[in-house]
């Protein structure tokens, strides 16, 4: 009879050891997605700030845009997930511009046709820098058509 409890007790505590085992992984691993959540958006901030950087005329742009961008997310109801999507894509839809160069964009008269067509090209270096990068949505895409007129 000892001999039951204890092999019982045994397979008892071997269980709830696995259980809090188990706990600490999940905790773990909670926490390791919440840090590359962190590092994903302190990214994608980053590379507005330096997207602004490159063209001082239009400082807070990036910012401004994914503010109203959200602002009509939200106002559609669309799913948190597109929401992010919304918002971190407008943070980076011109990183093409850091292509073009800052004589064109800093340039304080009107551009030439030709200054002009290089600048339309930014959506298309955009979606060339972003196109294999790995993101929950088609962050690419969004950039390459972030000027169609449909």
């Amino acid at each position: 009879q000892q001999l039951i409890n204890d092999a019982s007790l045994k397979i008892l505590a071997e269980t709830i050891g696995r259980a809090f085992e188990r706990k600490q992984q999940q905790e773990d691993l909670l926490r390791t997605i919440q840090q590359l959540e962190q590092t994903f958006h302190s990214t994608i901030s980053t590379i507005g700030r330096v997207i602004e950087m490159k063209d001082h005329s239009t400082y807070g742009h990036q910012n401004r845009v994914a503010q109203l961008c959200l602002a009509i997310a939200k106002k559609m109801k669309l799913s948190d997930s597109a929401r992010e999507a919304v918002y971190n894509t407008a943070l980076v839809h011109d990183l093409g511009k850091l292509y073009i160069p800052s004589e064109i964009l800093i340039k304080p008269q009107s551009l030439s046709a030709i200054e002009y067509n290089i600048v339309k090209q930014h959506s298309r270096f955009g979606y060339e820098v972003l196109r294999n990068v790995r993101f929950p949505w088609p962050v690419a895409e969004i950039v390459l058509q972030h000027h169609e007129r449909i």
